[in-house]
């Protein structure tokens, strides 16, 4: 008998390094039958391309989504319930709550531990701690959150396993093949998420493009919308600067500019997710990052398959975007090593990874 794996995803997107997506999309299905569902998605019934059913519960997290997944569980009857946390802590509480029979949970910690409860107050931050004690296993990107988790009480004697994020690279492909709309293509271009333009973040990229900018004359590819160019002109950069700055624009795919850019910036960054990380190496692109540890440090080897600096440190990361456009050599060495490294984290590695936690897990066809 098939295990049935429901995995649950705040919104199904194009994005290639969605974990929920690239599970159901390439897990064994003669041994598991896997179902989407879909948080924020609309309240539909439909497959996927990959023919994976996809269940989508049509209203924000709050009492209404609590019986939707519930009536979800109720009628797909999964033995593995998937999801990530402490987004989905107070969902997946009250419906274990509410269902007498629900199912092994497995949590996906997706980025930095820091306290399980944050961000969630009061009886939801209860709930929350309910589900992580009843869980039946974590999965986490780096030893270093194995090693945060496991000095919880939460998952005392359970089992934790480390599973790097993972990249869908056929999807990426097609996805970056389409024009990167770039107004100049004569001089080095880097790119930045909008993510990691927070306050500090934004401030070392700043000061660390002041440092360069004579030297390399480079173009600033900001992967988001109307708000970076609004953080920007903020911290006093657009000033006198504004044929230096490109904003690709809210909704536009960022992976066209990514795979058509020379280097890849994360100027803050507490995780993997969310910044194009696996993406950019993916490409090949060298990524400079702020080496964080269970982040970007946990991915590159810098010099190596691309460049860490001490976060907080505009000098260090201006002297490796020197130092990388000076070289060429050096440049075409930390490229390749970076497309190197990313196989790791490609979905046929991976995936298999997943399998194995499903099945020792104890679901009931797995045993």
């Amino acid at each position: 008998m098939k295990i049935k794996v429901l995995l649950t995803v705040s919104q199904v997107t194009d994005s290639p390094v969605s974990t929920a997506v690239n599970i159901a999309s390439h897990i064994d299905r003669s041994r598991f039958t896997p179902v989407i569902a879909e948080v924020y998605g609309k309240d539909r019934y439909s497959y996927l391309d990959e023919g994976v059913l996809l269940r989508g519960l049509g209203c924000y997290p709050g009492l209404r989504a609590v019986f939707r997944l519930k009536k979800v569980l109720e009628e797909e009857r999964p033995d593995i319930l998937f999801s990530s946390f402490p987004g989905s802590g107070p969902l997946l509480s009250g419906v274990s709550i509410l269902m007498r029979n629900f199912p092994k949970t497995i949590l996906r910690f997706s980025g930095e531990l820091g306290n399980p409860g944050e961000g969630v107050s009061g009886v939801s931050k209860l709930l929350s701690k309910a589900l992580l004690r009843n869980a039946a296993a974590a999965v986490v990107p780096s030893e270093t959150l194995k090693r945060e988790l496991t000095g919880t009480s939460f998952f005392k004697g359970k089992t934790i396993k480390v599973v790097p994020h993972m990249v869908d690279a056929g999807k990426l492909e097609l996805l970056s093949k389409k024009t990167a709309d770039l107004p100049v293509r004569d001089r080095p271009v880097l790119t930045v998420p909008e993510i990691s333009l927070t306050e500090p973040g934004a401030r070392v990229l700043m000061k660390a493009l002041d440092i360069v900018r004579d030297r390399i004359h480079p173009l600033l590819v900001i992967l988001g919308g109307e708000s970076a160019e609004e953080k920007l002109a903020c911290y006093g950069y657009l000033r006198g600067n504004e044929k230096d700055v490109f904003v690709t624009g809210e909704g536009v795919s960022p992976y066209p500019y990514i795979a058509a850019s020379d280097l890849h910036i994360l100027p803050d960054c507490c995780g993997v997710e969310g910044t194009f990380l696996l993406e950019a190496i993916s490409c090949g692109i060298p990524v400079a990052a702020s080496g964080t540890a269970s982040g970007p440090s946990s991915v590159i080897t810098s010099g190596l398959s691309g460049l860490l600096f001490k976060p907080g440190f505009p000098e260090e990361l201006s002297s490796s975007v020197l130092k990388f456009f000076k070289d060429s050599s050096f440049r075409k060495f930390v490229a390749e090593g970076s497309l190197a490294s990313s196989l790791r984290y490609r979905v046929r590695a991976l995936v298999p990874e997943y399998e194995k936690i499903f099945i020792s897990s104890g679901a009931r066809s797995g045993k």
